[in-house]
Formats: structure tokens, sequence, C-alpha cells
């Protein structure tokens, strides 16, 4: 991969590429002096015994991996793309989707395996049928409008937001409640893993019913309800960033 400053040296060119930038860019492709990352993470992975749970942290923690989707100057055009000086946001899979539900929402339906397995082999059919072809054919699982619909008016996942007992919302509501604060941060970590913003913070006050006190008393939950649906509706969770 070619550093950051030498992809915005190659946007920067309009005609032919000027030789001592021909040069630079081939020592980054040409070097055969050194070793490759995937020569050097197979030979790492031979010497951990093939351990997969090494070979995840590994990519994990790489800076490569880590790179923020977020683009800048010089990686803003698609002609960066293949250079790979950001992450690009992509749709989860539906299994990725399906198990992100689940540990978000700590569904009930899903407390035993056999629970969680035929529970996953509905929503796997719905989206299924959803996102296939005419002829019944799975598809390639992109961002739509019907994977928008089905999230918001799924009824898998009202069930799980909306369950007055057990679940997310209700663990966290029910011992919590009263400190918006602390309600507000469970929320934000159990569906995005970080802590709303100061800004965010404010506008959910400011736009929800959280603080009425005849909504707080007649339904004590639907202020949070309202709140965690929206979560799991956002970009931030649906989408592999």
């Amino acid at each position: 991969m070619l550093p950051n400053e030498v992809i915005a040296k190659l946007m920067k060119v309009s005609g032919p590429v000027p030789d001592d930038l021909a040069k630079e860019v081939k020592k980054y492709d040409d070097d055969k002096d050194t070793e490759r990352l995937l020569d050097y993470l197979a030979k790492e992975f031979k010497k951990y015994g093939n351990n997969p749970r090494e070979l995840i942290r590994w990519i994990c923690n790489s800076d490569a991996y880590n790179l923020a989707s977020v683009a800048n100057k010089t990686n803003e055009k698609a002609d960066a793309e293949p250079f790979f000086s950001r992450m690009l946001l992509k749709t989860m899979s539906p299994e990725q989707l399906f198990e992100s539900l689940m540990t978000a929402t700590q569904a009930e339906q899903a407390e035993t395996k056999d629970a969680k397995k035929k529970l996953r082999e509905e929503w796997m059919k719905n989206l299924i049928v959803n996102f296939g072809d005419d002829e019944g054919n799975e598809v390639t699982f992109n961002g739509t409008v019907v994977q928008a619909l089905i999230l918001m008016n799924g009824k898998e996942i009202n069930d799980a937001i909306c369950n007055p007992m057990k679940g997310t919302v209700a663990s966290v509501a029910l011992k919590h409640g009263r400190n918006q604060t602390l309600t507000m941060d469970l929320l934000y970590l159990a569906a995005l893993n970080r802590k709303p913003t100061s800004r965010e913070y404010s506008l959910v006050i400011q736009r929800s019913k959280i603080g009425n006190a005849a909504v707080d008393v007649k339904y004590p939950l639907a202020p949070w309800q309202d709140l965690f649906w929206a979560l799991v509706n956002s970009n931030e969770f649906i989408l592999n960033h």
C-alpha cells in the first residue's frame, strides 16, 4: 500500500507522472528485498500453530484495518480507492446483521441455542426473500429501501426492543431510567459501542419524550425504546465502517 503522501502527489499530477515520482512509486511496488505482507503473515500464522485467533488479532490491530472511513483531500475521489488509503463504507451481510442485532438487543427469543437457531433461520429467510431476484435466487446483499423497512418495521426487532421485562432496553431503563445520562450512555454503548457526544445528548433530550413526566408515568420505557430503535436503524449501526 502506498503511503498517503505518495498518493497525494499522484492525485495532483494532471499529465505524465514525473520521473522522480515514478521512481518513488516503483520503490514501493517492486522492492523485492522487502518481505511481502502476505508472505510475512503466512510465516507467522504457521509459526503460531495456524491459530486463526492470532491472525484475526493481527489484522484487526493493523494500521490498514484501523483507517478511518472519513475521506480527506488526498483520497476523497474514486481514483484513490485502489490504494486502500481509507476504509470504504459497506453494508453488513445478513448473517452479520442478525448477529449484531441479537447482541445489541439481547433478544429474549434467542435465549436458548435452539431458539436462536430458529430465529436465525426465520430472519435469514426473510432477508433472502426480500433481497432475492424474481426466481428466488439469493443475490448480493446491498443496503436498500427494503432493508431499511425490514429493520424499521420488522416484528423480530420490535419484539426485541419493546419487551417490557427482558432485553437491553428493559434491563437498562428499569434499573437506571431515573439517571438519564447513564441510561443513554448504556444504550449507546450497546448499539454503537460508544457513548453519545454532548451534542447528541442535548438533541435527544430536546427532540424526544425523555423527561416528559406524562409519558414517563404511563409508558416509562417508551422513550428509551424509541431511542434504541433509532440507534439500531442508524447508518453507524448497519454499516461496516
